[in-house]
């Protein structure tokens, strides 16, 4: 199963709402991050 989970993120001063996609309990993909910070941990999985 998939869903996404909105969050705010408040590591730098953008104070972004992220939205991350989870697919089978893993987060898959982050989008709407201004700096790129949850667009790169993203990469990782």
């Amino acid at each position: 199963s998939c869903h996404t989970r909105n969050f705010i993120c408040k590591e730098c001063e953008n104070t972004c709402e992220v939205v991350e996609f989870i697919m089978e309990n893993k987060p898959v993909s982050y989008w709407s991050d201004r700096c790129g910070k949850w667009e790169a941990q993203a990469k990782r999985f």
